[in-house]
């Protein structure tokens, strides 16, 4: 079974970059344009979640397995 998972993402320009934010798991990241921002965050946070499986940590920020996540893009 799939489940999505849903967090918040702010996006901000600043100087010549656009910056990514997701608060919930403290992460950020950066892009040349808007679109560019929000692909390199969900890349951030989909290796983020990985990290947290392979360490078994993930539970500690939702109780699932990363073979639920159906879309870590669905703000794009």
């Amino acid at each position: 079974m799939w489940r999505k998972i849903s967090f918040k993402a702010k996006f901000f320009k600043e100087e010549d970059v656009y910056v990514s934010l997701c608060p919930e798991l403290n992460l950020s990241n950066f892009g040349d344009d808007l679109e560019e921002a929000k692909k390199s965050l969900a890349e951030a946070v989909e290796a983020f979640l990985e990290e947290c499986e392979r360490m078994g940590t993930l539970n500690c920020f939702a109780p699932i397995h990363l073979s639920d996540i159906s879309c870590l893009l669905g703000f794009l």
